[in-house]
């Protein structure tokens, strides 16, 4: 059995047997799940919402002092946005 510490902030340092079991790397995400009194971290990974494009634009939107403190409901909205200042 191996036992690792909480350390402050929260911090778990992962088994390296896991580590290398699960081939992880620096940087790679993990999702954590609560069943039965029980902590899992799964792998995941994450897609990117927005085209190189779209976030290219919004880079530009967001460097732009008028546009500072713009604020969208939802995804749709700011890609709605976008395609008005083309």
């Amino acid at each position: 059995m191996i036992i690792s510490k909480v350390l402050s902030k929260h911090q778990v340092t992962l088994p390296n047997q896991a580590v290398k079991a699960l081939h992880l790397h620096k940087g790679d995400l993990l999702k954590c799940e609560i069943k039965k009194g029980e902590i899992r971290f799964k792998p995941v990974t994450v897609e990117e919402t927005f085209t190189e494009e779209e976030l290219d634009r919004m880079e530009k939107l967001a460097k732009d002092p008028k546009n500072k403190g713009k604020i969208f409901d939802d995804v749709q909205g700011a890609l709605k946005y976008l395609d008005s200042l083309k």
